[in-house]
């Protein structure tokens, strides 16, 4: 089964169950990973298996159930699948390389400004935003020629197959150029000034879009333009507003257009990529408030998880020690409601969640636990219907 007919599969029986689970926490589940701070990773069954560092990264969930996660820290990426883990791109050392995905390197920063996140397409790519590099990379199965009228199925004659093997290439910046297009203007993406940005969206297709200090740019085949300009963002959003998205936040685009992203980890925005309008979703109160509206609400978060529609947005970590939830224009801190238990002051790393990872299509919420909590694990929460 193809990749892209997985996620439609995946994504219909989501819609059949009905929208997503956003009641009280049912319960958690161990994942992956037993502790943090093993140089050069630790591979095998995934919940005996040890990254360099977890802080402040994303991961994502592939079509066919893999998990990928990156290891800020040593540079490499992880694929969870069948509860096994194993590295699949990266060699351990920071640098600059495309190619077999085991040779390849990557640089994601260095202290408190480690950072890095995954995405997927439809088709299974890997995405990796390289900021030190001022590049988002691509992780894809390598393609080969197969023999002259070698069919693969009945129906359809293929000139490519995959040929098992893990590659890397650079799909956005990484040049030495350093031009900036006007906006409407194409040019070659790895001409980029702006290469990425530390917090991305990849559409079904492939596209990339990401918010950076000269405005919002989008990629696609090689090729990268800009969709609103600083200028005309500070405009609609103001003055003094963030733009870039880096470090902190998080990206998305959702199935009919409409970007989000989260400069600096207080306010999240939003972009129509057909009309052009920018807005502020929530977040303009004092950080960490529980508002009666998400407007008026205020977050201190590093990172941002949306489902397909963004109907539903986790915000975590930082100063936020628990999730809280955005729906039906309101906050609620997953801690403070009920939603999760708290136990006494003096175990609350015990059920410190911490910084979300990814959402599910069901609505199940994957997170790391805090470096004092449950050894690093990756936790899955499981919630109920309301």
């Amino acid at each position: 089964m193809r990749y892209s007919v997985a996620l439609v599969v995946l994504l219909a029986a989501a819609a059949q169950a009905g929208q997503l689970a956003t009641g009280n926490a049912l319960g958690c589940e161990h994942v992956a990973f037993v502790r943090a701070g093993v140089v050069g990773g630790l591979v095998g069954p995934a919940r005996e298996c040890a990254a360099g560092d977890n802080r402040d990264i994303r991961c994502c969930l592939a079509p066919d159930g893999a998990i990928w996660v990156p290891d800020s820290r040593d540079c490499l990426v992880y694929r969870i699948k069948d509860g096994q883990a194993r590295i699949v791109a990266g060699c351990g050392v920071k640098g600059y390389r495309d190619g077999p995905a085991d040779r390849a390197m990557f640089d994601f920063g260095v202290g408190s400004y480690c950072d890095v996140e995954t995405n997927c397409d439809a088709a299974g790519n890997i995405y990796v935003s390289d900021m030190m590099n001022n590049a988002i990379r691509r992780i894809f199965r390598k393609q080969e020629s197969a023999p002259p009228g070698r069919k693969d199925s009945a129906s359809e004659t293929r000139t490519t197959r995959p040929d098992g093997t893990w590659w890397v290439e650079t799909v956005s910046g990484g040049g030495k150029k350093g031009r900036e297009p006007k906006k409407g203007e194409w040019i070659p993406a790895s001409e980029l000034r702006f290469g990425g940005a530390s917090r991305f969206a990849v559409a079904d297709d492939g596209t990339l879009f990401f918010a950076n200090y000269g405005g919002i740019y989008q990629v696609k085949e090689g090729k990268a333009t800009r969709l609103a300009t600083h200028e005309e963002l500070q405009a609609q959003l103001g003055p003094k507003k963030p733009i870039a998205d880096w470090h902190v936040g998080g990206s998305h685009i959702t199935p009919d257009g409409v970007f989000y992203w989260v400069p600096g980890g207080q306010e999240i925005y939003r972009f129509d990529t057909k009309t052009g309008r920018a807005e502020i979703v929530a977040g303009e109160g004092p950080k960490q408030t529980d508002a009666a509206t998400v407007r008026e609400s205020g977050f201190h978060t590093v990172d941002v998880v949306y489902s397909r529609d963004a109907s539903v947005i986790y915000t975590g970590g930082g100063d936020e020690s628990v999730p809280r939830r955005i729906h039906n224009g309101t906050v609620k801190h997953l801690q403070k409601d009920g939603t999760f238990k708290a136990g006494k002051e003096q175990d609350r790393d015990n059920w410190r969640l911490y910084q979300v990872a990814f959402l599910s299509p069901e609505g199940d919420l994957y997170t790391f636990c805090g470096i004092y909590a449950w050894a690093g694990w990756l936790v899955k929460v499981r919630f109920a219907k309301e």
